[in-house]
């Protein structure tokens, strides 16, 4: 149902359009309006209001997370935490080849927005045979790359080629933490309040980490070790393929990434991005 309000201009004019369904938020009396409407003093003026929220404020990310497209993954996507060196921890996925990420508002966004890299090396990782979907009715939008990422640590740049329905830059600054064991970080939503500024995240991919403390060494082997057969199992189990199973599989994720360590970031230090 649309919603309809009278306002007097001490109060300036709302904003007129098609949008229903929203608090009433009045224009500064000192901003043009677009349709040229100026009630005179006193009187009032029945108008059609758009959430002057969505109409001025910036789109920002309020949520980022991994999964997996493999049917024989029976690992949930996995909402990476924000606040503190904790972003870092490894993702407990198999197989994890989707990002997905929703906003505060619905946006215009394309698979080409979103670019991954590695931290490590430096390189690109190809969206070719990738797959991208929006689902306006959540707000997100979901990447599914055509292979896995192996263990390595990632760098996620949104950019802010992604608008909302009135023209307004992602406002996507984010302060990643440095490492492992940094007490702080930013917190969602992103951005710094202004239109404009690129989201740029950090992750870690680590198969073989069964306690997630973003080292493969001895005491993830012997966790795989003593818990070969168990089932039904999870990833700090030990069953990092997702098959519900803890077996020779995930035993061979230790061996092939032992000694790694992603505790903290190459270049170090806290990372404002925009």
């Amino acid at each position: 149902m649309t919603e309809y309000v009278d306002i007097m201009k001490e109060t300036g004019v709302a904003v007129v359009d098609n949008y229903t369904g929203r608090d009433v938020l009045p224009i500064p009396s000192n901003l043009a309006h677009p349709n040229g409407i100026t009630p005179s003093y006193g009187t009032y003026k029945r108008v059609n209001v758009v959430d002057l929220a969505d109409k001025f404020a910036p789109p920002e990310v309020t949520s980022f997370k991994i999964g997996s497209s493999s049917s024989q993954v029976n690992h949930a996507d996995y909402a990476v935490p924000a606040g503190s060196g904790q972003q870092l921890k490894t993702v407990p996925v198999a197989s994890p080849n989707q990002i997905i990420i929703t906003f505060n508002e619905n946006v215009l966004i394309q698979a080409d927005h979103l670019t991954v890299s590695s931290a490590v090396s430096g390189s690109t990782y190809s969206f070719v045979g990738g797959t991208f979907n929006y689902d306006d009715n959540v707000k997100t939008a979901t990447w599914t790359f055509n292979t896995a990422f192996p263990a390595d640590q990632l760098v996620l740049t949104l950019d802010d080629a992604v608008t909302d329905r009135y023209g307004n830059a992602l406002d996507g600054e984010w302060a990643n933490p440095a490492a492992l064991s940094s007490a702080s970080s930013d917190t969602w939503p992103s951005g710094n309040e202004v239109a404009g500024g690129d989201f740029i995240f950090r992750v870690t991919i680590l198969p073989g980490d069964v306690n997630r403390d973003n080292v493969v060494n001895i005491t993830d082997l012997n966790t795989t070790v003593n818990n070969s057969g168990l089932t039904p199992a999870i990833w700090t189990q030990g069953e990092m393929t997702g098959d519900n199973l803890v077996n020779l599989a995930d035993k061979n994720l230790v061996s092939n990434n032992f000694a790694r360590n992603f505790t903290t970031w190459p270049g170090g230090g806290m990372m404002m991005m925009s």
